[in-house]
């Protein structure tokens, strides 16, 4: 194993502090472009914005369009570089939060925050010499919940027998910093920071005006009017007997560019928000299919999975998306939304009815430099928050990417196949056409390539998207423009399903050129991508067609696009099981006996769960249930490691023989949409389940438990206007699959 030097991984991670989605460094001209009405920042400690350590330990909660990051403790302390704080639309609305109970920071005693959208925290008190009360006599309980916004409730509890007066001082702080000044992007000039206001009795508001002239609010709501207030801190004093609780509710709120808050506030308790905010994810819940094992362990995992899917669902201007992941990416992507789309299809198909909405209405429809957008492109990446505002970032959207586009026509051929909905398909008929023109303009070569334009704020436009992400054999960079091996396999596919699609329309003529015109790709990329003496695919060709020869994961995506034949899928399948590609952990992006394999870097050598269950499902699909299990096994074992018990965005690449138990990366989001789908495609593809809502049929092909999980309850897969109930169960080595009950517009196709 050959690692890279430890100053060039510290120089890589410092880099990732300020980048974008891959965590890549944005040109210069995108920082400076700065508007004539630009005020200069405060130079004081209140105001300053410091870029921020990512690796720190957090807590997340997240509802809709806010979440909050909390260290440990349940809290927001100030001074800190950690990214704490209350956001919506990349704004962060609070940067601070701090409880003291007679002057002393209470002890935490009990943290929770499994649901995702609610936390419970316990503390009790330090010992207060002052008036004699011993430590941990007093609790103080927190139960937040988020909705539209924070709504919290503190009690506190007197366990001794004398009574006790106690001062509860909360202090509170803001800098509306947009996302990207968090994670280290630092601005000549922003808005102006207004003066606390305390014109409500019983709350505050903290506001700013932005560069653009547009207004953002946070407003704090208590439940009874303070004892005392003195800026950004308020005091609430009782006596309380032995045995005696005191509660008081608070109301955090945000209103940005503008938009006015509801006169005459009124508290909002954390017993009605909680109510709301349980029966608005029951209601989500019941909508989707239930999976239930044998396994209490993988049974957390699902839940937690699914949990984080419906959490990271939240609004944008045109539309409901899913989030990539918080805290940083917690904005519309295009390649993470429909990949999580994919994985989860099975189970969750209005997710993907969402997303191809949400897609098409963002969808180019002119030439930007500075945005890449073009007309028919699927975007990258939307960005709410000021600095995209004022085009100081190319993110508003920004439109550089390969591969979102073909994704997109596969999430709608695969929507299709789940739902047969061809009026849907139809709707979108325009958009289809206007995104498979603008492939067509991009594959003068014959491939689907990005890269050699200065000024792009992405220097690798495919999912490993950092810099450093596409090398030679001998570890130097490729040379631009680069054809990646999955994004031909990603076309092959949308060509040929979207054909289908022409077909069923009516478009006879278009659909035999897309048949064509993917038979030709087909041709052509077994010819220049397979690398003979490695016996598998090459990552990419370069500029000049010459193959980036390494041995890579990117391959592994193929195997369900249909573009390899079943000699050479067996061979990549051989390929990624190697000990050089399989860590026993999972699938690493790069195999360690290439000169760039780095198992600390972020696309060079780590784990990717999504990369992985990706590969999963290929080799589902080819026959070799086998080897899915074994990296599924990898899989659940890493999230057995996890406090949270949830798979991360990614981890480092070292092998068990190496470190007995996970090494975790440093700057990983969790949680994070496509890790948490990564779970249920697993399912999905260990159980073998093939949608063909055309013909009403659910296919059950070749399913395959782990032996670590005898038995699989699946309850309410919808396939079309059918629907059934499956019942899998491993006897003797193997997986039978027994029907439950099923409508009889459903037809059952079970091979085992």
């Amino acid at each position: 194993m050959k690692a890279q030097p430890l100053n060039v991984f510290t120089r890589f991670l410092c880099a990732t502090l300020i980048g974008v989605s891959s965590f890549s460094t944005l040109p210069a001209s995108a920082v400076e472009n700065a508007s004539p009405s630009e005020r200069t920042l405060p130079a004081t400690a209140e105001t300053a914005v410091k870029a921020a350590i990512l690796n720190h330990p957090r807590l997340i909660l997240k509802n809709g369009a806010h979440f909050v990051v909390l260290d440990e403790a349940g809290l927001m302390p100030a001074g800190t570089s950690y990214g704490y704080g209350l956001y919506k639309d990349d704004t962060r609305y609070l940067s601070s939060f701090d409880l003291s109970l007679n002057g002393a920071n209470p002890v935490l005693l009990s943290a929770s925050t499994e649901e995702g959208y609610a936390g419970k925290f316990i503390y009790g008190n330090a010992a207060d010499a002052a008036s004699g009360t011993p430590e941990q006599q007093i609790m103080l309980q927190r139960d937040i919940v988020i909705r539209d916004g924070v709504s919290e409730k503190i009690t506190l509890t007197n366990f001794g027998n004398q009574p006790v007066t106690l001062n509860l001082a909360i202090a509170y702080a803001n800098d509306f910093a947009d996302m990207f000044e968090v994670r280290g992007i630092g601005r000549k000039r922003r808005g102006q920071l207004q003066s606390v206001e305390q014109s409500l009795p019983n709350g505050s508001l903290i506001s700013y005006m932005g560069l653009d002239n547009k207004l953002m609010t946070t407003r704090l709501l208590f439940s009874e009017t303070p004892a005392k207030r003195q800026g950004d801190r308020v005091e609430f004093q009782y006596k309380l007997n032995g045995q005696q609780s005191k509660t008081i509710e608070m109301n955090i709120s945000t209103a940005g560019l503008g938009e006015p808050f509801a006169p005459n506030p009124t508290i909002v308790s954390y017993d009605e928000g909680k109510v709301q905010a349980d029966n608005a994810y029951s209601d989500w819940r019941s909508s989707t299919a239930s999976v239930t094992t044998s396994n209490t362990e993988f049974n957390k995992l699902l839940e937690r999975s699914i949990r984080d899917i419906y959490i990271l669902r939240q609004p944008t201007p045109r539309g409901i998306c899913l989030a990539a992941g918080t805290p940083w990416f917690a904005v519309a992507f295009g390649r993470d939304q429909e990949i999580t789309a994919m994985e989860t299809m099975m189970f969750v198909p209005e997710l993907a009815k969402d997303v191809i909405n949400i897609l098409a209405e963002y969808q180019g429809t002119k030439s930007d430099d500075f945005t890449e957008e073009k007309p028919g492109r699927i975007m990258h990446e939307l960005r709410l928050g000021e600095m995209a505002r004022m085009r100081e970032i190319a993110f508003v959207p920004y439109y550089g990417t390969v591969d979102a586009t073909p994704l997109w026509l596969v999430l709608l051929a695969r929507y299709y196949q789940q739902t047969g909905d061809l009026e849907f398909v139809r709707k979108h008929w325009p958009r289809v056409e206007s995104a498979l023109a603008y492939l067509d303009s991009e594959m003068q070569t014959g491939y689907l390539r990005y890269g050699g334009k200065p000024g792009a704020a992405l220097s690798n436009q495919g999912w490993k998207d950092s810099g450093d992400s596409v090398m030679y054999g001998d570890g130097k960079l490729a040379k631009a423009p680069i054809a990646l091996c999955e994004v031909q396999g990603y076309l092959y596919f949308a060509w040929s399903e979207v054909a289908h699609l022409a077909e069923l329309l009516g478009h006879k003529d278009r659909a035999d050129q897309l048949l064509l015109k993917a038979q030709k790709l087909q041709q052509n990329f077994r010819k220049d991508f397979w690398m003979k003496e490695k016996n598998c695919v090459a990552l990419a060709l370069d500029g000049d067609g010459r193959q980036c020869d390494v041995i890579s994961s990117n391959m592994g995506h193929l195997l369900s696009t249909n573009i390899l034949d079943k000699s050479e899928s067996n061979a990549v399948a051989d390929a990624l099981l190697r000990d050089d590609m399989f860590s026993q952990w999972g699938v690493r992006t790069l195999s360690s006996k290439e000169v760039a394999f780095n198992p600390m870097s972020y696309h060079n050598g780590s784990v990717w769960p999504h990369d992985n269950a990706m590969a999963i499902e290929g080799l589902c699909r080819i026959g070799r249930a086998a080897d899915a299990r074994r990296v599924i096994g990898g899989l659940f074992e890493t999230a057995k490691y996890r406090p949270d018990m949830r798979l991360p965005e990614l981890f480092c690449g070292f092998s068990r023989t190496f470190s007995d138990k996970p090494v975790w990366y440093p700057v990983s989001c969790a949680p994070q949409a496509w890790a948490a789908g990564s779970v249920l495609q697993m399912v999905s593809g260990c159980l073998g389940l093939v949608a063909d809502a055309g013909k009403q049929t659910l296919s059950v092909v070749r399913p395959a438990l782990p032996p670590w999980m005898e038995r699989v309850d699946v309850k309410g897969i919808r396939v079309g206007d059918g629907s059934c109930d499956l019942h899998f169960e491993l006897v003797d080595g193997k997986t039978k699959c027994s029907v439950v009950s099923h409508t009889k517009n459903l037809k059952l196709d079970i091979q085992e």
